[in-house]
């Protein structure tokens, strides 16, 4: 699978490890292993232990081929930490370096804790590290990249570059000296770079503090989040990402604008949109036909009344079912169905399906825009395009939420739509009259895709 995209399904996952997970994942195997990577150490989860009274996780994947480790480090799952969230306030820890504070000032908890994880898995690999992780832990994974020169592949990520900046300045600058003739930096440089030179106390001129690099980290993105702009005014690799236009992800809904955001709610800045996005972008021949659809079938992957509707609300428990957000568990399982080698969590099936399809019902109403209803294309199949995605939409989650794999079942990897471009004229590659949309709604092909069980 794909390098990028592996990371973006391991900022995802560790989101599902550890404490307070999104979504509690379904097998004793899905407990060790993502893909073709194996989970090899996580920060302490226990609620007496200091990562978790500062709201911090983050966990180690290694490579079960290269032995390579990528570390990610999680996004914010507990704002205030108060009653209901499990771990210590994201807010109160977490957000400092966003506002460009320097390691060890107050709002800065956790950045030290990432330097302090990665420092424990450097001691005990012999691999290359690089970095990952989503919205905070994106930040943090952007922080720890900079400051030890290390490289990675950030999502949605929170700033950090003139928190690392300012830090590096802090450390190697000449030493502030107390009233007692201490180094007010002494204690907080061995903390962040003493790892460097075990035998040695580091200083503020000591060679073994590399020189921080804000370029080692890329950084990929969905346009029209809430972290857009700061992303967009950072320097390095950036890459944007969006879901076709027109796409409305909550119609109707006064708060719309906002929610779309990721400020209230997740809205773009859902990780499980991005991995899901990026699939197509990274994934060879699925072109991008599939964003004329966008409109159509979005909307559906954020409609908690359309999936409680088909039966996937009862799947999966974790803090997404706690609070209604059963579209966030189809997406979830849905990205991680991109997942082709190894522990496929929720199959191989899943996302397959849902762009072979989109990208038939998009190319259907491009071209009906191009020519109109006196063109090859069916208007009619355009008028009813959201609620012709809604069994395409269900197809995909029920393959994934079912866990099916195209080893089992390779004719889910063809969806349930076929185009049939009209009838022929004679001449090479021309058809008359409209498209028809053949739609398959056999028991035994939704039978399969429902596990065993038709679906509702």
């Amino acid at each position: 699978m794909d390098d990028v995209l592996t990371k973006a399904i391991l900022a995802m996952d560790s989101y599902n490890r550890g404490y307070n997970q999104s979504i509690i994942l379904p097998t004793t195997l899905n407990q060790t292993q993502v893909g073709n990577y194996i989970i090899s150490a996580q920060s302490d989860p226990d609620p007496s232990h200091r990562a978790f009274l500062d709201g911090f996780y983050g966990i180690a994947y290694t490579d079960d081929t290269t032995h390579d480790t990528t570390i990610a480090y999680r996004g914010t799952d507990s704002l205030t930490g108060w009653a209901g969230e499990a771990g210590g306030s994201d807010f109160i820890n977490g957000y400092g370096p966003g506002g460009g504070l320097a390691v060890g000032d107050l709002g800065t908890g956790q950045a030290l804790l990432a330097l302090q994880f990665y420092q424990e898995i450097a001691a005990n690999t012999t691999g290359q590290i690089t970095l990952t992780g989503h919205s905070l832990g994106g930040g943090l994974a952007g922080l720890v990249g900079d400051l030890y020169d290390k490289s990675g592949v950030v999502f949605d990520n929170m700033a950090y570059q003139l928190s690392a900046a300012t830090t590096y300045k802090e450390m190697t600058s000449q030493p502030v000296i107390l009233p007692g003739g201490e180094d007010a930096y002494a204690e907080l440089r061995q903390e962040i770079y003493g790892f460097l030179s075990p035998t040695n106390s580091v200083t503020y001129g000591s060679p073994d503090i590399p020189h921080n690099n804000p370029n080692g980290i890329s950084t990929i993105y969905m346009d029209g989040q809430f972290l857009s702009a700061d992303i967009q005014s950072q320097s390095g690799v950036k890459t944007g990402l969006d879901l076709g236009p027109n796409v409305d992800i909550y119609p109707g809904d006064p708060l719309d604008s906002i929610k779309t955001t990721g400020i209230l709610g997740e809205g773009l800045h859902s990780m499980a949109t991005l991995a899901i996005a990026l699939y197509a972008k990274e994934t060879t021949n699925i072109g991008t036909n599939w964003k004329a659809a966008g409109q159509y079938f979005w909307p559906l992957l954020y409609n908690d009344h359309f999936v409680e509707k088909i039966g996937a609300d009862k799947e999966i428990a974790g803090t997404l079912h706690d609070n209604g957000d059963y579209s966030g568990i189809l997406r979830e399982a849905i990205a991680y169905s991109a997942i082709n080698e190894g522990a496929r969590i929720f199959g191989d099936t899943g996302i397959v399906a849902l762009y072979h399809d989109a990208n038939i019902l998009g190319n259907i109403a491009e071209n009906y825009k191009a020519y109109g209803s006196n063109g090859y294309l069916s208007g009619e199949i355009v008028s009813y395009a959201k609620e012709i995605s809604e069994s395409f939409v269900q197809y995909a989650g029920e393959l994934a939420l079912n866990k099916i794999l195209s080893s089992n079942d390779p004719d889910a990897l063809h969806g349930i739509f076929t185009e049939s471009p009209g009838v022929p004229t004679g001449n090479p590659g021309e058809f008359a009259g409209p498209s028809e949309l053949i739609i398959n709604f056999s028991d035994n092909l939704w039978t399969a895709a429902g596990g065993g069980t038709m679906p509702p």
